[in-house]
């Protein structure tokens, strides 16, 4: 039997607990995946709150770019 993560939405809570700080761990490793190397290295992940990723750029123009990218990147 295949295990169907599009229709399992506890599968990450599952593999990776339900702890914050492991919600966090696993978006960092995931970002530069989310949003390529030239990006991620130019970002911080500095945290998670009430379901809200919080990403550390370092201008305006760093955030207008990322928002414009937010579909890409949750579907990433």
């Amino acid at each position: 039997m295949a295990l169907d993560r599009t229709r399992d939405p506890d599968f990450a809570a599952r593999i990776f607990g339900t702890r914050p700080e492991h919600a966090l761990a696993l978006l960092r490793a995931a970002w530069p995946a989310a949003v390529g190397p030239d990006i991620a290295r130019r970002t911080q992940v500095v945290a998670l709150e009430r379901g809200v990723l919080r990403i550390k750029v370092p201008d305006a123009g760093w955030q207008r770019s990322l928002l414009r990218m937010r579909g890409d990147i949750l579907a990433r």
